[in-house]
């Protein structure tokens, strides 16, 4: 189960697994460091996911994502405390799902998603904050009563916190929303973002690095084939900014992580013909351009999520998918080029990793994702921690 989100009118969510040519792919060599598996819990037996992860201190993590009860999909949060990873119960809006999350302080983070409008019949973007006590729902804006979708959020302090995604401009083409949040205020602003051509546009993550900087990265159309889309914050407004791409066949930029205003990467996948491969690109204050990262061989490899912890440790991860069942996936970048990482699965089935976070001041890096039985009516949390 990839952790592909239907961005474009014409879905892009398959994952081929055409066999290639094997390709020789380098491999972490950790010492002493390695990914495990840690227990986690579940909202019911059989529908669960989760899809995003931040971390303010190796004892205070939150996950989240959604679990199924009843047919109806609700809002999930587990909470790490430095032993064991636990359910919290938040609101629930009905039909509704948290793609991302970011933490400021332990009595300051902020979840984002969408949840389903039964009264116009359409998604609309969804916010929920924790105070230290309670999750709570925070009304955001959206743009008419259409489908509306927030996929990112990124904050540097209480009074910085971004918001990215899509709505729906037509009944085939989706436009960028971007949206800041008010502190004086207390509330979100929130509107239509810049667009790249005529076609569908969709923001995927964003990265804070200062209140007058920010990068956001995601997808745009040519014809209905997904190119790279990055956009940049001054703090003021948001503009396109060029970015390139392997082919003219599907290119995605899915996640995004910040070293330093002159060190940023953003990760995702392209379709060589055959099958999906990594993609990696970083801007070095001046452009974007590629950068060379490995695939696994004959394996669909997708990168949905990436954590920078410096800027000679920086991770990505996703799922590779084999002829029967995918895998997590794993690589690190060590200043100097890109390497797999040797990634456990849960189980003899799929597994995958949606979301990652380093864990402040360490080394460790937090993974997240699921799990499946062979049919997928099952699918239980995965959580994963790379430590030494």
């Amino acid at each position: 189960m990839l952790k592909r989100l239907c961005l474009l009118a014409v879905s892009v969510c398959a994952i081929a697994a055409a066999p290639v040519v094997a390709n020789a792919y380098p491999m972490f060599t950790p010492s002493a460091c390695s990914w495990h598996v840690i227990p986690s819990p579940n909202g019911v037996a059989d529908g669960n996911d989760l899809y995003a992860v931040t971390a303010i201190s190796p004892t205070d993590a939150w996950a989240g994502g959604y679990y199924v009860m009843g047919g109806i999909d609700q809002p999930l949060f587990e909470h790490w405390n430095g032993t064991a990873w636990t359910v919290v119960v938040g609101p629930n809006p009905g039909y509704s799902f948290i793609y991302s999350m970011t933490a400021i302080a332990t009595n300051d983070v902020w979840a984002v998603g969408a949840a389903f409008d039964p009264v116009h019949g359409v998604y609309q973007n969804l916010s929920e904050h924790w105070n230290g006590s309670v999750w709570s729902i925070v009304g955001v804006p959206n743009n008419g009563f259409v489908n509306n979708f927030l996929y990112g959020v990124g904050a540097t302090s209480s009074s910085d916190v971004l918001i990215v995604g899509a709505y729906a401009a037509t009944s085939s083409v989706r436009k960028t929303q971007v949206g800041s949040w008010n502190q004086a205020g207390g509330s979100w602003l929130l509107g239509p973002g810049p667009d790249k051509g005529s076609g569908t546009n969709v923001l995927t993550a964003v990265a804070p690095i200062t209140a007058t900087n920010a990068w956001a990265v995601g997808v745009y159309s040519v014809g209905t084939t997904p190119q790279t889309l990055a956009e940049h914050y001054n703090g003021t407004k948001w503009k396109v900014v060029a970015t390139p791409d392997v082919n003219s066949s599907n290119n995605l930029l899915n996640a995004i992580a910040a070293v330093s205003a002159r060190d940023v990467w953003a990760v995702g996948d392209y379709y060589n013909g055959s099958i999906f491969q990594t993609l990696v690109e970083n801007y070095n204050g001046t452009a974007w351009s590629i950068v060379p990262s490995p695939s696994m061989g004959t394996e669909s490899t997708a990168v949905f999520a990436a954590a920078a912890v410096t800027k000679t440790d920086v991770w990505a991860g996703g799922e590779a998918n084999g002829t029967t069942f995918g895998s997590p996936f794993s690589m690190n970048w060590n200043g100097t080029s890109w390497a797999v990482v040797s990634t456990p699965s849960v189980g003899s089935n799929d597994s995958w990793i949606n979301g990652m976070a380093k864990v402040p001041g360490t080394k460790n890096v937090w993974s997240v994702g699921g799990t499946s039985n062979p049919d997928h009516s099952i699918h239980q949390t995965m959580i994963l921690e790379f430590h030494c």
